[in-house]
């Protein structure tokens, strides 16, 4: 029973840090993208 409660806690735990890194990872990645395609234009002009 003590193994259960733990394993839930555990995936509880890494849920949170998931969607922890998903929230940063989110806004940095659209940034990426909009650099490079930003960058593309620049050198085809």
């Amino acid at each position: 029973m003590l193994v259960l409660v733990i394993v839930l806690l555990v995936v509880e735990v890494v849920e949170e840090l998931v969607g922890f890194v998903v929230g940063l990872a989110g806004p940095v990645l659209a940034l990426v993208v909009v650099a490079l395609i930003v960058l593309y234009f620049l050198d085809r002009i």
